[in-house]
């Protein structure tokens, strides 16, 4: 704290508090009277614990829903779209009508865990037109999952950072508050015989579905990565497969490409003779069909119903009703990258190669999500050297 001497028994009293957006830093400052020394230790103390507790800031008086909508545009630009408006989303309607009104100097950790009990009685939005009429959006009679309750509060413990690095707020009540936790639920996969049975039922299918689920099985794609490709991406003399775009929907945008989200993402894989042979069949049929079709992008491998590019919600859509329709396993498109990573994981490919593979960050993420795999095999070792000794 530094105290700078103002009138014959005036100080004022400044606080470093984080840097403004122009890089410099930010102070907090209270100008005091104090008649001797211990009168001013008295007034440091003071202005110390307003500071600490969140009772003194930049700016005493503005309200929780104005810092909330300013943080939001603040952090547009470093986000992709599709997450503003799931941000959006909880914060107009999930937020801000619990604390919207309250002053951000006045939020306190009673304030802060009241508001996360209350999640407990939040109701799932409506699936139908997600990111339309917000002010409107209707709510169902089913509770949010305990993964939703998770996400909204560590949401707003993020927002509630930013207001104490920005010098609004003089500490963040959030991190007194322990976050809701939520069971992580179970990959959804299938085992070979799964897949071997789920492929016999693909073969009935168009060409162009075929050749979307066989990839999506073969290389453990994400859905956009699938819906991304284009023919230039495919080398099938040397049976390569180019991962560099994926396909994305967002209500301003329609569908559109973008870079995948990491750097790892970005990727060069093999692909089975199976899928050579597959995307060799669809090519040919693509040539013949393309102009009585008017696909629009012609240099992607495929399209929406209207020749534009393909929505990955369409695979999931077209997936679900073929599952539904040969009563088979429940199991997601997602599900079908799980089954990739699974069958290789337990059938001894090493974690940095499956990592690349899937265009995981980082091979922590590929041993949290397929560790029981890598236990299983730990198994089998295990029965394995009991036999051999005994």
């Amino acid at each position: 704290m530094n105290v700078e001497k103002r009138g014959q028994n005036t100080y004022r009293l400044s606080i470093s508090c984080g840097f403004k957006e122009d890089g410099k830093r930010n102070f907090i400052r209270k100008t005091v009277t104090a008649k001797n020394d211990k009168e001013l230790e008295r007034e440091k103390a003071k202005f110390l614990m307003e500071y600490e507790t969140g009772n003194f800031a930049t700016n005493n008086n503005v309200k929780f829903k104005d810092f909330a909508y300013e943080w939001l545009d603040f952090i547009k630009s470093e986000i992709s779209e599709e997450t503003v408006n799931r941000y959006k989303l909880d914060i107009e309607l999930r937020i801000i009508p619990k604390l919207g009104n309250y002053k951000l100097k006045d939020l306190n950790v009673y304030i802060i865990d009241k508001f996360k009990k209350d999640l407990d009685k939040e109701k799932k939005f409506s699936s139908s037109n997600k990111y339309k009429d917000r002010a409107n959006k209707p709510k169902t009679d089913k509770p949010i999952s305990d993964k939703s309750k998770n996400e909204v509060f560590k949401l707003l413990r993020r927002m509630l950072d930013k207001a104490v690095m920005w010098g609004k707020l003089g500490y963040n009540p959030a991190q007194k508050v322990e976050t809701p936790k939520f069971k992580k639920k179970n990959i959804q996969f299938y085992d070979d015989e799964q897949t071997k049975t789920l492929l016999a039922y693909l073969e009935d299918e168009n060409i162009k579905w075929q050749t979307i689920i066989k990839i999506g099985i073969y290389t453990g794609m994400r859905r956009g990565e699938i819906a991304g490709l284009s023919w230039d991406n495919i080398d099938l003399k040397n049976g390569l497969l180019h991962i560099e775009k994926q396909c994305k929907y967002s209500s301003s945008k329609g569908v559109y490409l973008k870079t995948p989200k990491s750097e790892k993402s970005i990727r060069t894989i093999t692909i089975p003779k199976a899928v050579i042979e597959q995307i060799k069949a669809y090519k040919k049929w693509y040539n013949q069909n393309k102009k009585v079709i008017d696909i629009q992008n012609s240099g992607m491998l495929f399209y929406a119903e209207n020749g534009g590019l393909l929505n990955p919600d369409n695979i999931t859509d077209w997936f679900s009703k073929f599952i539904e329709k040969n009563e088979l396993d429940k199991i997601t498109v997602h599900g079908l990258r799980h089954t990739h990573a699974t069958l290789l994981a337990s059938n001894n490919m090493d974690i940095p190669t499956l990592s690349a593979r899937l265009g995981h960050a980082d091979t922590n993420i590929t041993n949290q999500y397929y560790v029981h795999s890598i236990s299983s095999r730990d198994k089998i070792a295990s029965d394995k050297i009991e036999k051999i000794l005994s």
